[in-house]
């Protein structure tokens, strides 16, 4: 874990630290790590991430199609010796919304993957501990990050298989019952291996698979797809096109190739579904290139266009280009109403009260001016998302969320301005002026107009789901016209106004009741930088979401010294650099616990305490370090932040073989409780060290230093 090199202590005094567990409980999902049952030294142990997703969310399969983010394990703490291997996907399902096409699970999936034990492992219990990320999705898109544990059992060799069926064992078994044949090189005798051949002219992809045996019937039975295994390789809105050649034994495919095909692929991978009533199989190919008009029969020519009821997979045919742009315009007016969008109008409301009464050219020039700054951003974030789209990368409408950074950024500048209605301090560049006549006021309103985007992307509106699909797998020219629309929507109602001075007159005067108003509409600002906060937490876990909020705090600080200078009329040099100072001090801390954790922050120090692990370790007279802590104990805070989380205690660790058990006491245990007690302890902290043969252990201080810990702990 990282601690920032400013403010040491305080950061320990404010860090609580994300353990792990079995089952995590996340926004519209439950995750959890399962282990199938013992397993025995030199066998295969399985374990699986099971998702169970609220009704109408999803998440992704490997590919995930035009958008998303698979499930992933970015780090994986096992016993020394023992070896994973990668998550096995089961066959997923097509979801559809206009013409953006995804591959993903509902319901209750479980993704099954295996870990080889050594064939001289010792039988015990071991904890093992996954690091997850994923991304549920419905019309909008959460991710989610946690680290789950589970303790499996090794039997000794030879031991009896566990009788009857277990639920558990049910469930595994139903999830190798989905899983495709094959794997991703096509490694099995059935359909499909060393036997699969494609060619490419210019778009047009001709794929022709060995499936000896199947019926002549069977395309009238069943549906054929292929799922491509790279993703942006295939388009996926194309209709696909499957024959049956019963002489040749082979199933043709037609497909067309997506922006991210190479002119010359060396193999193209993935995975032939048929569908058929209730009957669902699918077996992976990797097919290499060849001509395929060499081969017996002669490729299928591309089906016609179909109504939405005949549609591959199912779904909605995709939308024409002027009904994306109504349901843009109409989603971007929507918009404005959504909880991330209103709290920042609220500074457009004021400024609008203010401007009632003036002139009407003043006022249009401020409409014009505001829907000006709303469409440039708008612009500017359908250059960067077709950018980002050409590169390859898997985005789609709020993308910029998915970086903790800019979330922390985003909070930063929100809270800011609820600090400036709440009068702690007056905002620069007309922000907290809009629309007045200081010379200015034309800059704000556009400013207020870029802000007003910036802040509409965590939300979508109704009708924007099909608009933004079609625009984020559409032209250019065709993806900026429905970004233009989404603009022009959401600014009409201001332009409106701007334009119909009359509207504006039935506003009240201003008068001393804007300050109270002004006042009251910080709150909707607070509220949203609370709610990034908490998504802040979800991607970064606790110790970093509390660095953010010490960042929020010297932040708040600055501003706070800023608005008395302010007030005092001081020209003193030197009291605004240190203000400036705490404001740039602030972010820069928010900013740091949103970058990326280092590979060594990614090591996951201490394992889940349990008496039997304990046991187990002992017998094999494996040196032990014991952490009993909570999270709302103090001085355990400080020590794990000083002494644990620093580079010479886990190296040092590392070297000498020491297995780090962590006793976490911040719910209720009678087991930990009961080891308290028998070291004449009622609190912790509690360290302790077993050495190797020790009948008893070492009971260290309860205020430690690094050179404590490493002195006991030498060999």
């Amino acid at each position: 874990m990282r601690t920032p090199r400013a403010l040491p202590l305080l950061l320990a005094l404010l860090a609580l630290p994300a353990h792990a567990a079995e089952r995590v409980e996340a926004s519209h999902a439950a995750v959890s790590l399962l282990a199938e049952g013992p397993a025995q030294p030199g066998e295969a142990l399985s374990l699986g991430l099971r998702f169970e997703l609220e009704p109408e969310w999803h998440v992704y399969w490997i590919n995930p199609g035009d958008s998303g983010e698979p499930p992933k394990i970015k780090a994986l703490d096992l016993p020394e010796g023992w070896r994973a291997e990668g998550i096995q996907w089961p066959l997923p399902e097509r979801v559809q919304t206009g013409p953006v096409i995804n591959f993903a699970y509902s319901g209750e999936i479980l993704l099954p993957f295996a870990v080889q034990i050594p064939a001289d492992q010792a039988p015990g219990e071991y904890a093992i501990s996954a690091e997850v990320t994923w991304l549920v999705c419905k019309e909008d898109c959460i991710p989610g990050k946690a680290t789950l544990s589970q303790t499996v059992t090794v039997q000794p060799a030879g031991s009896p298989p566990p009788s009857g069926a277990s639920e558990l064992a049910q469930a595994f078994a139903a999830a190798r019952a989905s899983l495709p044949w094959g794997g991703p090189e096509g490694a099995d005798s059935r359909p499909g291996r060393g036997d699969a051949h494609f060619s490419r002219e210019v778009d047009a992809i001709t794929l022709a698979v060995r499936a000896p045996g199947l019926p002549t019937a069977a395309l009238e039975r069943f549906r054929f797809t292929f799922l491509p295994l790279q993703p942006g390789w295939l388009d996926l809105s194309a209709p696909q096109a499957a024959r049956y050649d019963p002489e040749a034994g082979r199933l043709w495919f037609t497909l067309k190739a997506g922006m991210m095909m190479p002119e010359a692929p060396e193999a193209l991978t993935g995975l032939v579904v048929a569908e058929g009533g209730d009957r669902r199989k699918g077996y992976m190919v990797k097919a290499a290139p060849g001509d395929v008009s060499a081969l017996v029969g002669a490729p299928p020519q591309p089906a016609p266009s179909k109504t939405s009821s005949e549609a591959p997979g199912g779904g909605e045919t995709p939308i024409s280009l002027w009904l994306a742009l109504g349901l843009a315009a109409l989603g971007g007016l929507i918009l404005n109403l959504m909880p991330c969008v209103f709290p920042v109008l609220s500074l457009k409301i004021m400024s609008f009260v203010q401007q009632a009464h003036g002139d009407p050219k003043i006022i249009r020039r401020h409409g014009l001016a505001f829907a000006g700054g709303v469409l440039v951003s708008f612009w500017a974030l359908a250059a960067l998302l077709l950018a980002l789209k050409a590169s390859g990368a898997a985005v789609g409408w709020g993308f910029q969320l998915q970086s903790p950074a800019f979330v922390f950024g985003l909070t930063a500048l929100l809270w800011a301005l609820g600090l400036s209605q709440s009068g702690v301090y007056e905002a620069g560049l007309g922000l907290t002026r809009l629309g007045g006549h200081q010379g200015h006021g034309v800059w704000g309103s556009a400013l207020t107009g870029m802000l007003a985007t910036v802040v509409a992307t965590p939300c979508t509106a109704p009708f924007m789901g099909p608009a933004l699909g079609y625009g984020l797998t559409a032209s250019a020219g065709e993806a900026l016209a429905v970004f233009t629309a989404l603009g022009l929507g959401m600014a009409s109602p201001y332009i409106a106004l701007s334009w119909r001075p009359g509207l504006l007159k039935r506003l009240p005067k201003p008068g001393a009741w804007m300050e109270g108003f002004k006042q009251l509409m910080a709150f909707p600002l607070y509220g949203t930088a609370l709610w990034l906060m908490w998504v802040f937490g979800t991607q970064q876990g606790h110790d970093l979401l509390f660095e953010a909020l010490l960042g929020l705090l010297v932040l708040t600080m600055g501003l706070w010294a800023w608005g008395r200078l302010q007030r005092r009329g001081s020209a003193r040099w030197l009291t605004h650099l240190l203000a400036g100072i705490l404001v740039l001090g602030g972010v820069a801390l928010g900013v740091q616990a949103g970058a990326p954790p280092s590979p060594q922050e990614g090591v996951e120090l201490w394992r889940p305490w349990s008496p039997e692990t304990l046991a187990s370790l002992r017998s094999e007279e494996a040196p032990v370090f014991v952490n009993f802590t909570a999270d709302w104990c103090l001085s355990c805070k400080v020590n794990e932040k000083v002494v644990f989380d620093t580079d010479p205690i886990r190296d040092a660790f590392s070297d000498r073989g020491i297995i780090a058990l962590k006793a976490d006491w911040t719910r209720k245990d009678e087991h930990i409780a009961a080891a308290l007690a028998a070291h004449g302890r009622e609190g912790v902290p509690l360290y302790l060290y077993y050495a190797p043969g020790a009948e008893a252990p070492v009971i260290l201080p309860q205020i430690l230093t690094a050179e404590t810990v490493l002195g006991l702990t030498a060999p």
